[in-house]
């Protein structure tokens, strides 16, 4: 865990258990205070965490007539939090967290992680050993780990499906579910839910005005707490609503300017003129918050496209079907700035700036059954009209069925050869159908795609000392939306109805006023791509013609070198050529080809042929 250089590392012996920690800190007022593990009564952790209300579970503490100083660390509160209630009471906890407590009391090891995955977490269990680790590299240390790949990962990947949430590349690692709390005792390993965010009951009555005032509130709140005691502050700003909101706010909460750092995308000079990026509205955000520094991104500083593949394998110990490696160039950037936290504006279109598309099918549990009726058939959609009752009478076998039948084919989008049938434990689950609005916003900021890119960044952000904080995952932001009524959230008039009217007095007229949000975020590695296709379509045929690896002989090359030909359209955006062979299964093939020449930066990994 040392490649990052951590600021500081302690470590905890005690009998048959070990706790170790390697530590940033991102805050002044963090140095010189006690690191590492820590120990109550018999009980140690160590955390990655970033707790938002403290002063909640300070009041939590005193009414259980706990003495415990404000300044106390937020691995300390967490600890006398378990202490006073117990694993159950981790749900009072808000903010961006994993943790480890050995309770020496009962021989019980407990790890948990934050609502959402912002912290990562994985773990191991085999020949008695627990291991678990903040990523995958630390775990490949130790004796216990060997490196044998998930089949089932590798072949859901190129199939086109989603990996199991809990897999990870290497057969025996696993992930640690957001929200979950593993314990591990002498007998037995246990998985349980001990949070996720609440469908509170609805405020029927709110009016629109106090909804807005409401939701200004709480994305004040969000960002506040995530700047507070920091030197200097990065946002990511690419001009869209969600990232100019937050830097707006972080700009008008700062007393300042000089704190406040942007870091944008953008073409360089000389692009093709087919291509346009985001500059129109960045600058718009910087004048209108009167920031003085900007930093504009326009290349990689790829000098082959090798190096992306390599950094992308380590930084992830493996192969990740999903990579932040579009954002590795800003946060290099943000390190030789001397920056520690980013404020993103990712997961804002799952909830708290949700487009508002389908709200309407609420509107009948909410009273409004006429204008329901009236949204259906306006929308072409007489189906949710007849769930309820098709749910209701029809036998649960026939609707599985009828899901496995909308389900989309994997053929569609396979990687896998042609005679390589998809085994029948990685087909295509049943669809779950519309759900009704609310509970769709939940499940948005829920599954498992959500959680991995979390975890991705994270693991990008730590390589270069840089910690991603996320204001629209702020679980109380999110609960506020999902009490509101539906017709305080949405309008048929306007997308993203609550989120542009309670904060179009804060970002620009143009910002507000957007809705062609459509430019790729790393709209320069376009250019880099194309630069490097002719190399890459060298490499996939080199690979093709190398016998004998596992990994390759699943693979369809003649789709691949499709994804690479600049004369299909379908490679092709605004007129101009973007390739789509999506970027892990290059390092996939790129894993694939430092098994066979023994120069892979990881541990030799195996894998069994598919039968």
């Amino acid at each position: 865990m040392r490649h990052w250089k951590p600021d500081a590392e302690e470590m905890l012996l005690d009998g048959d258990h070990m706790l170790g920690q390697c530590l940033l800190f991102p805050r002044p007022s963090l140095i010189g205070k006690r690191t590492g593990p820590f120990q109550i009564d018999g009980c140690s952790i160590v955390a990655d965490a970033f707790l938002h209300d403290r002063k909640h579970i300070l009041q939590m503490l005193s009414r259980s007539g706990e003495t415990v100083l404000p300044s106390a660390g937020d691995d300390e509160l967490i600890l006398r939090l378990y202490l006073a209630k117990g694993w159950q009471g981790f749900d009072q906890l808000i903010g961006d967290y994993s943790f480890a407590i050995f309770d020496g009391r009962n021989r019980e090891l407990l790890i948990a992680r934050d609502a959402f995955g912002i912290r990562p977490l994985f773990w191991l269990d085999r020949n008695g050993q627990l291991v678990f680790a903040s990523e995958p590299r630390g775990i490949l240390s130790h004796p216990e780990a060997d490196n044998a790949i998930d089949q089932a990962y590798v072949v859901n990947m190129l199939a086109g499906l989603p990996p199991d949430p809990q897999s990870t590349f290497h057969q025996h690692i696993r992930i640690l579910p957001p929200g979950h709390v593993l314990r591990v005792s002498v007998f037995s390993v246990s998985l349980y839910r001990y949070v996720e965010p609440r469908i509170p009951s609805r405020m029927q009555h709110i009016s629109t005005e106090d909804a807005q005032a409401g939701f200004r509130e709480r994305f004040s709140e969000a960002v506040n707490c995530r700047i507070k005691g920091t030197p200097l502050i990065a946002t990511e700003l690419s001009g869209g609503l969600d990232s100019s909101a937050i830097t707006c706010m972080a700009a008008r909460l700062l007393s300042d300017p000089e704190r406040l750092h942007v870091f944008s995308n953008v073409l360089p000079a000389g692009h093709a003129e087919a291509l346009e990026d985001e500059s129109r509205y960045i600058d718009a955000v910087v004048s209108h918050a009167g920031i003085r520094h900007v930093h504009r991104i326009s290349q990689s500083g790829r000098v082959n496209f090798r190096d992306a593949l390599d950094l992308d394998i380590e930084v992830n110990g493996g192969v990740e079907y999903m990579t932040s490696m579009w954002l590795e160039p800003i946060r290099r950037h943000m390190e030789s700035a001397g920056i520690n936290i980013v404020l993103s504006g990712f997961m804002g279109d799952h909830v708290a700036s949700h487009s508002g598309r389908n709200h309407w099918t609420d509107l009948a549990d909410e009273g409004h059954y006429l204008r329901f009726i009236a949204s259906c058939l306006k929308n072409g959609r007489p189906d949710p009209l007849f769930s309820r009752a098709i749910k209701r009478y029809l036998p649960d076998g026939l609707i599985e069925i009828l899901g496995r039948i909308r389900a989309r084919s994997p053929q569609e989008v396979s990687y896998l050869r042609n005679d390589m049938p998809l085994p029948t434990s990685l087909r295509p689950k049943p669809t779950p159908g519309k759900f009704p609005y609310k509970q769709h916003l939940k499940w948005a900021a829920t599954k498992p795609s959500v959680a991995r890119r979390f975890q991705n960044e994270a693991l990008y952000g730590v390589r270069h000392r840089v910690l991603p904080a996320y204001p629209l995952a702020d679980i109380r932001l999110i609960e506020w939306v999902l009490s509101m009524p539906v017709s305080a959230i949405a309008d048929p008039n306007m997308d993203r109805f609550l989120f542009r009217k309670s904060l179009e007095e804060l970002v620009p007229a143009s910002i507000s006023a957007r809705r062609d949000k459509d430019i790729p975020a790393g709209i320069y590695f376009m250019e880099e791509n194309i630069r490097f296709n002719q190399d890459v379509r060298q490499w996939v045929l080199s690979l093709r013609d190398q016998p004998g690896n596992p990994l390759l002989e699943m693979l369809d090359f003649d789709r691949i070198l499709a994804d690479l030909d600049p004369n299909l359209e379908k490679n092709r955006w605004r007129g101009i050529f973007h390739p789509a062979m999506p970027f892990h299964l290059q390092a996939l093939m790129r894993y694939a080809e430092n098994m066979n020449n023994g120069t892979s930066i990881l541990p030799h990994s195996e894998i069994e042929p598919i039968s």
